[in-house]
């Protein structure tokens, strides 16, 4: 039970903005989403990338929800456990995160731009 405590404890800490910065540095590469509000990330070259879908904001209904599905994902993906992932996204630094919020914006208007 009480590692399910500290897995929601960590849950909750979680923000767009470190996936947006541990992606980019662990082979994941932003790709078009059709979706209005989604940001999406590809793995792989060829027919069949792995594929994670994020909220293009925090303040999104289903944020939490798709970051959580995120984690299991990527664990899935790293053969690594949730908790792993978690720590590693949360250790991102406050200058790279910083970095990313910019950089998300305006790939966000460039794609919105094309949908």
């Amino acid at each position: 039970m009480s590692s399910d405590v500290n897995i929601q404890t960590l849950f909750a800490q979680l923000r767009l903005e470190h996936f947006l910065a541990y992606l980019p540095g662990n082979g994941w590469k932003g790709a078009p989403e059709g979706r209005v509000n989604r940001v999406r990330f590809e793995l792989g070259d060829g027919d069949a990338p792995y594929v994670l879908v994020l909220p293009s904001s925090n303040r999104e209904p289903q944020c939490m929800r798709l970051l959580q599905t995120a984690i299991y994902n990527l664990s899935g993906v790293e053969d690594r456990q949730p908790m792993e992932i978690i720590r590693d996204l949360l250790a991102v630094d406050a200058g790279t995160i910083a970095a990313s919020r910019s950089e998300s914006s305006v790939r966000l208007r460039l794609c919105n731009l094309h949908a």
